[in-house]
């Protein structure tokens, strides 16, 4: 729901296409996504070709569904940046993000990007770190949602501060 607000923030300031990455759905469920916005699926068929497994994301497949849904009402096409269930290696898995943001941002150099990311990428050896090397020229400010433990632990750091300022896009 969060994720969705934000992006009608940013909408409202910029004109600049909104790039919305998703680490909550395998990068090998994107046709899915992409046949739900151009209406050859069903919310339903999208819902059972996209959370199929047993996993916790499984759990949450009505608010992440509710979130796609509101996505397509903004005209923002959600990007699957998450590994497949045969890439459990995190080096190996925020490369494959890398690859698929920088896929993105060929396409649409000029975009913002919203990532929804879990607490596991946030380290910073982990997708910000490896983001800010592989896209130097980029602004990055990091949003930590239902993390408090996450964010705490790096403010105590100096790692992450409290920014009332409205970012510039």
């Amino acid at each position: 729901k969060y994720f969705v607000q934000l992006i009608e923030e940013i909408k409202k300031v910029t004109a600049k296409p909104v790039l919305a990455l998703v680490d909550w759905v395998s990068s090998n469920k994107q046709g899915a996504i992409d046949a739900y916005f151009s209406k050859r699926f069903s919310e339903n068929e999208l819902a059972s070709k996209v959370f199929t497994d047993n996993s916790i994301i499984a759990d949450f497949s009505n608010d992440y569904i509710s979130a796609i849904t509101a996505l397509k009402r903004l005209k923002v096409r959600p990007i699957a940046i998450d590994a497949d269930e045969q890439t459990p290696d995190p080096k190996r898995r925020d490369s494959l993000t890398l690859d698929i943001i920088a896929t993105e941002l060929r396409k649409k150099p000029e975009s913002v990007l919203l990532i929804s990311a879990g607490d596991s990428r946030l380290g910073e050896k982990h997708l910000p770190g490896r983001l800010a090397k592989a896209q130097k020229k980029m602004a990055i400010a990091q949003v930590f949602m239902n993390s408090p433990e996450v964010y705490f632990k790096l403010r105590s750091k100096g790692k992450a501060t409290r920014n009332r300022k409205r970012p510039q896009f």
